[in-house]
């Protein structure tokens, strides 16, 4: 059901619900509900029911959106309070169908208001424990682009030469940094590279490299005449962040996931304008890295 009217614009609901595992919440379609619903108020023994309808019907809108509509956040406390106040309205928007000159009448505002006051309580205290979080900002970096969009932070070109492998990671490496993940973040992201790093080698070379690890990779690229700049970063990346991290001891603050999330990000960037500047897309495309059992994760490279 789409609610609409002059009280609920239909870019409030848009954004409003829970899509997927984490989404965001458009704070303001509490408000239009909370309004829409909270009218009912305003309405007295002696309102006329064509008077009454608009108010009714709205709240009814609203009230079946935020109890029963599967993009929303999930209320299931309200939904025996909220069903006996929708009964009341209900039957109160079919008698504004029939007889729309007759008055509200008293005993039925004070069904109505008492089934909206047994609600009220009852959504009062079920929000006060929903599991709705702000996810705060990281430095400049916004948080709604590092929860949804953390690939973004490549230009489209450079996005369609990175492995799926290597995007994914950098989208896992964006939400762990959204939320406080410091060290899965860099887990996530120096595996982005080195997914790019060894799609780098097999283009170079037609072969994976036998070893799994960025001190073999940075070999390689030092043989295959990779430019100074690519082995430089991955070599700085590979003795100061990557091998560090693989000990369970050893973890990352925010501020320096955040460092190795934009450092990952230039050693990319530079990886692959290399491996333009060598006419390796040309070659025929081949899997980086293998994905062992079906499973859909990549394999995990060794530690140095």
């Amino acid at each position: 059901m789409k609610p609409s009217g002059p009280n609920l614009p239909a870019g409030d609901w848009i954004y409003f619900g829970i899509k997927s595992g984490v989404d965001s919440v458009n704070l303001w379609g509490f408000y239009a509900i909370g309004g829409n619903v909270r009218r009912l108020n305003v309405l007295t023994g002696d309102t006329k029911l064509s008077d009454a309808h608009i108010y009714l019907t709205e709240a009814e809108i609203a009230l079946n959106f935020l109890l029963y509509d599967p993009a929303m956040v999930p209320l299931i406390e309200c939904h025996g309070p909220g069903f006996e106040l929708c009964t009341h309205i209900t039957q109160n928007i079919k008698r504004a169908t029939e007889t729309p000159q007759d008055a509200l009448g008293q005993i039925a505002v004070s069904g109505m208001k008492a089934a909206l006051d047994a609600f009220d309580i009852i959504l009062r205290n079920t929000l006060a424990f929903v599991p709705a979080y702000c996810v705060t900002p990281k430095g400049i970096l916004s948080s709604a682009k590092l929860v949804n969009n953390a690939e973004e932070m490549f230009s489209a070109a450079n996005l369609a030469r990175m492995s799926k492998i290597a995007v994914t990671d950098v989208q896992a490496a964006g939400r762990c940094l959204a939320f406080n993940l410091p060290t899965s973040s860099g887990f996530h992201i120096i595996r982005s590279l080195e997914a790019v790093v060894v799609d780098y080698i097999v283009r170079k070379t037609g072969a994976k490299p036998p070893k799994r690890d960025l001190g073999a990779y940075v070999d390689v690229l030092k043989k295959e005449k990779a430019s100074d700049d690519v082995v430089f970063l991955i070599d700085q990346i590979r003795r100061l962040h990557r091998n560090p991290l693989m000990h369970p001891e050893d973890v990352l603050n925010a501020d320096e996931a955040m460092d190795l999330f934009l450092l990952c990000r230039s050693a990319i960037n530079t990886t692959l304008a290399d491996m333009e500047s060598k006419r390796l897309f040309e070659a025929k495309e081949e899997k980086a890295i293998t994905v062992p059992n079906g499973s859909g994760e990549p394999a995990i490279p060794s530690r140095v």
